[in-house]
């Protein structure tokens, strides 16, 4: 161990021993949801951090809104619609949406999930909701498009989510507040520089009326709560 990094450590600046040691106490929290994480068909361990919020604060009408599936297998929403959940898909590719109305043809033919083929945008994300009559309370809207999801989450105003998953940069040091420009056009190039950090997805859900309570250990999606819901 150098000296640099035991300084850093002291200090309370590193993240190899620190970090350990820091998610162990997080671990014995009761409220931690980190430890309730669990992968059936989500990318990580969302599955099981979803479905213990849910377990806390109850479901209403059990719908769930995700974009950014690509074939849908691997999704927040999978899972969910093996429990019975009503759900609506939004993904821009034709071929990955291809792939989801051939593999999910059960429940798109009764009625328990719908596929749009819509490019979002921060523009346009309100109307595609009005356009496929989704509107009002559900319980969980999931955001993964890799770039510019900070600014989409910021327009939503059509449904009121319970619960938002949302994809954030954990690249950033969390104390860092970091928001990527908007860019229409912005498909990820597998750099760094995309999304935006904990801190300012922290700081725009308090705008938004949500609560942070928590990451998956992996370090990619956060997972928020509505206040009047805590």
């Amino acid at each position: 161990m150098t000296l640099s990094y035991v300084n850093e450590y002291l200090n309370g600046n590193g993240n190899g021993i620190l970090w350990d040691e820091e998610l162990y106490k997080r671990l014995q929290e009761p409220l931690c949801i980190e430890k309730y994480g669990f992968k059936v068909y989500s990318q990580n361990d969302e599955d099981g951090i979803i479905e213990e919020i849910f377990n806390r604060i109850g479901t209403t009408n059990k719908k769930f809104i995700e974009f950014g599936v690509q074939d849908g297998i691997e999704s927040n929403g999978h899972y969910l619609l093996l429990k019975g959940w009503n759900g609506f898909w939004i993904e821009c590719d034709s071929e990955s949406v291809k792939q989801i109305q051939n593999k999910f043809l059960s429940v798109i033919q009764n009625n328990k999930l719908v596929v749009a083929e819509e490019y979002i945008t921060k523009d346009n994300i309100n109307d595609i909701f009005k356009k496929h009559h989704q509107a009002g309370e559900i319980d969980l809207l999931s955001i993964d498009i890799d770039g510019n999801d900070y600014h989409v989450w910021k327009e939503v105003s059509e449904v009121n989510p319970r619960v938002v998953v949302i994809e954030y940069n954990a690249k950033i040091p969390p104390a860092c507040e970091w928001v990527m420009p908007y860019c229409e056009e912005h498909r990820w190039d597998g750099g760094d520089k995309h999304g935006a950090s904990l801190a300012a997805f922290e700081k725009l859900g308090r705008e938004k009326g949500y609560v942070l309570v928590g990451t998956n250990i992996s370090g990619v999606n956060a997972f928020f709560v509505r206040m009047d819901c805590v």
